[in-house]
C-alpha cells in the first residue's frame, strides 16, 4: 500500500474518533447516585400527579383533558395506567347526558377538542374516531351554537396541522383536508403555511383547491382571509409562485365579476366584495379594474347602511403620499385607515421600521378607535426598529424606542428582545440579563393584562437567571392573580376583550425541573397560591413533565454498565 494514502487514511480515522469520542461509563458510586436521583424525580412525578387528581373534581368536565395530558406523561413509563385515564377520558366526552343544554353540549365538545390534540400526538386511530365524533355530535346542535362548534373545530385542526408536522407532511395534508370541510374556516391560510415548509408543491395545489372552494361556496371571509397568501400586506418569507399568484389573481377576478343569484348573495357581495377588491384590483389590467369598480358601486347605490370608504390605491403609493391623504381626510376612520397604509409603506416598501412606529404614535384617541389592532401593529414595528438598531449596535436607540413605547407594552417588547438576545444567532447573554431586569421592573411598575407576558418572563429566568427562577416563579403567580380575566358568561353579552385565564385549556407550562432542584417547597407553595385551579394543574402538568424527563434521564445513567474499578481501588477493598 503507497504511504501517502495510508498516512490520509490514518488521518481520517484519528478525526472521526476525536468527533465521536465515547462517553465514558459511570463508576458505581455514579451509577448508585443516579439511582437514588432517579427515584428522587419519579417519587416527585407521583406527587404531582396526586396533586393535580386531588384537584380534578374542581374543574370538571375538564378533568378530561387532564387526564389526558397524564396519560401522554405517563404513557412511557407507566403505559397501563396511562392508557386506563385515556380510555376515561374518552368515554367522559362521548358520553352525553339526559337533559344536556346547547352550553353543556358546546363544553362537552371543547374539552373533547383538546382531548383530541392529545391523542393525535400519540395514538392516530383513536383521535380519527374522536374527530369523526366531534363533527358529527357538533351537528345535532341548533344553527346558532353549530357555528360556535365550528369554531373550535377551525382552531383544533390548525392546532393538529402543527403538531402532526413532527411526524411528517403527510399526516399534516390529511388533516388540512378535513379543515378544508368546514365552511368559513379562516385558519386555512395558517395551515397551508404550516405545511409549506416541508411540501411546496402539495401545499400550493392545496391552496388552489381551498380557493376554490370558498368561491364555489360564496365565501367572503374565507376567500378574503386566502387573499394573503398570495398578496400579503406584509413582507413575507413565504412567497407565493408566480403560477399560483396568477391562477389566484384569475379566480379572485372571476369571483368579484360575478353576478349575485339573490338577495342574501347580493347583500355580502355589497359588504364584503370591496375589501376583497381594495388589494386586488392593482394586480388587474385597467379595463378589468372598472368592470369590478363599477359592479361594486352599482351594488351599493342600491344597499343599505354605510358605503365603503375607498383609498385610491394609485395616490397612496408611499408614506408621505398616504399620510398627505390622512391629512386631507374628513373622517378619523379614513384618516386612520391611510396612516395604516402609511405605515405599511414605510416598513414594506422604504424598510423605514422606526418611521412606521412613529406613524403610529401619531395617531389620535379617535383613530385608535377605528384601528383596533394598532398596538399590534405599534409592538411589530417597534422590534423591527429595535433588531435594526442591534445589528447596528445603536444601543442609545434602542433604549429611546422602549422609553417610548406605551406603557403596557414595554415589558412585552423588551421580553422579546431578551429572547433574540439570549437565543438568536449571536447570543449575547450578559445584555439579555440587563434587559430582563429592566423588563421585571417595568412589569412592577405597570403590571399586565396578558398572562402570557408572565410566562414569557418566567422562561427567560430559567434560562438566564436560574438560581433566582423560584423566585420569580412567585412574582409571576402574583400578577397573574392580579388579571382581569375573561367572564365566559359575560363574554357573550359584550364585546370587551380580556385575556384568557393562563391554563383555561390545561396545555402543561413550559417549566423546567430547576424549579423544583433549586427550591422545591417554595415552588409547590408559590403555585397553591394561584386563584385558578386549572392554572394550577397546568403549572403542575409542566413540572411532571420536566421531571418526568429528568427520571428518563438519570434512569439511564443509572443502567449504564458502570466502569470496572481500578486495581488500586480493589487493594484498598
Amino acid at each position: 500500500m503507497p504511504l501517502r494514502p495510508f498516512i490520509v487514511a490514518l488521518a481520517l480515522t484519528a478525526a472521526l474518533a476525536a468527533q465521536t469520542k465515547p462517553v465514558p461509563a459511570p463508576s458505581a458510586a455514579e451509577q448508585n447516585e443516579a439511582q437514588k436521583a432517579a427515584a428522587l424525580w419519579r417519587d416527585r412525578a407521583e406527587r404531582l400527579t396526586n396533586a393535580s387528581i386531588e384537584e380534578g373534581w374542581h374543574i370538571r368536565p375538564w378533568d378530561a383533558v387532564m387526564k389526558a395530558h397524564l396519560a401522554e406523561a405517563w404513557w412511557k413509563d407507566d403505559p397501563a395506567r396511562a392508557h386506563q385515564w385515556l380510555s376515561e377520558a374518552y368515554e367522559d366526552v362521548t358520553f352525553q347526558r339526559k337533559n344536556e343544554g346547547d352550553d353543556e353540549h358546546i363544553e362537552r365538545l371543547r374539552v373533547a377538542t383538546y382531548i383530541f390534540e392529545v391523542l393525535n400526538r400519540i395514538d392516530t386511530a383513536k383521535a380519527d374516531q374522536l374527530l369523526k365524533f366531534i363533527i358529527a355530535d357538533s351537528e345535532k346542535l341548533g344553527e346558532a351554537n353549530s357555528l360556535r362548534s365550528q369554531a373550535l373545530l377551525q382552531v383544533i385542526l390548525q392546532n393538529a396541522t402543527t403538531d402532526a408536522l413532527d411526524n411528517g407532511a403527510a399526516r399534516a395534508e390529511e388533516i388540512a383536508e378535513k379543515a378544508l370541510q368546514l365552511r368559513g374556516n379562516q385558519y386555512l391560510p395558517e395551515i397551508i403555511g404550516s405545511i409549506r415548509y416541508q411540501d411546496e408543491a402539495w401545499a400550493d395545489q392545496f391552496y388552489i383547491k381551498a380557493l376554490n372552494t370558498a368561491v364555489e361556496s360564496n365565501d367572503y371571509d374565507m376567500v378574503f382571509g386566502l387573499m394573503q397568501f398570495p398578496f400579503p400586506y406584509f413582507d413575507s418569507r413565504m412567497k407565493a409562485s408566480n403560477a399560483v399568484r396568477d391562477e389566484a389573481t384569475s379566480i379572485f377576478a372571476q369571483f368579484l365579476s360575478h353576478v349575485p343569484k339573490d338577495q342574501d348573495d347580493n347583500q355580502k357581495y355589497c359588504e364584503r366584495a370591496p375589501n376583497i377588491a381594495q388589494h386586488l384590483l392593482p394586480q388587474l389590467p385597467v379595463s378589468q379594474q372598472g368592470l369590478i369598480h363599477a359592479a361594486i358601486e352599482t351594488c351599493q347605490s342600491s344597499a343599505e347602511g354605510p358605503k365603503h370608504d375607498w383609498i385610491d390605491s394609485d395616490a397612496c403609493t408611499t408614506a408621505d403620499s398616504c399620510l398627505k391623504l390622512a391629512a386631507e381626510a374628513d373622517s378619523p376612520n379614513r384618516s386612520a385607515r391611510l396612516k395604516e397604509l402609511a405605515a405599511i409603506r414605510a416598513i414594506q416598501d422604504e424598510h423605514d421600521p422606526q418611521r412606521a412606529v412613529e406613524i403610529v404614535r401619531s395617531l389620535t384617541d379617535d383613530e385608535k378607535s377605528v384601528l383596533q389592532n394598532w398596538m399590534e401593529d405599534y409592538k411589530m414595528y417597534a422590534m423591527a426598529a429595535i433588531d435594526g438598531m442591534y445589528k447596528q449596535q445603536d444601543t442609545p436607540g434602542i433604549q429611546q424606542i422602549i422609553d417610548r413605547a406605551p406603557a403596557q407594552l414595554r415589558a412585552d417588547m423588551l421580553l422579546n428582545f431578551v429572547g433574540t438576545l439570549s437565543t438568536g444567532k449571536k447570543p449575547d447573554p450578559d445584555y439579555a440579563r440587563i434587559m430582563l431586569t429592566e423588563a421585571r421592573r417595568a412589569l412592577e411598575g405597570s403590571p399586565t393584562q396578558n398572562p402570557q407576558t408572565y410566562m414569557q418572563l418566567l422562561r427567560a429566568y430559567q434560562r438566564l437567571f436560574p438560581e433566582e427562577a423560584p423566585q420569580a416563579l412567585g412574582f409571576v403567580i402574583a400578577g397573574l392573580n392580579q388579571i382581569e380575566y375573561l367572564d365566559p358568561k359575560a363574554a357573550k353579552k359584550s364585546a370587551a376583550f380580556r385575556y384568557v385565564r393562563l391554563g383555561d385549556n390545561l396545555i402543561p407550562l413550559p417549566l423546567k425541573a430547576l424549579l423544583l432542584e433549586r427550591d422545591e417547597s417554595y415552588t409547590l407553595a408559590a403555585i397553591k397560591t394561584l386563584d385558578d385551579p386549572k392554572g394550577r394543574i397546568a403549572f403542575r402538568l409542566g413540572l411532571l413533565n420536566a421531571s418526568l424527563k429528568r427520571y428518563e434521564e438519570e434512569l439511564q445513567k443509572a443502567k449504564t454498565p458502570a466502569k470496572p474499578a481500578t486495581k488500586q481501588a480493589a487493594n484498598v477493598h
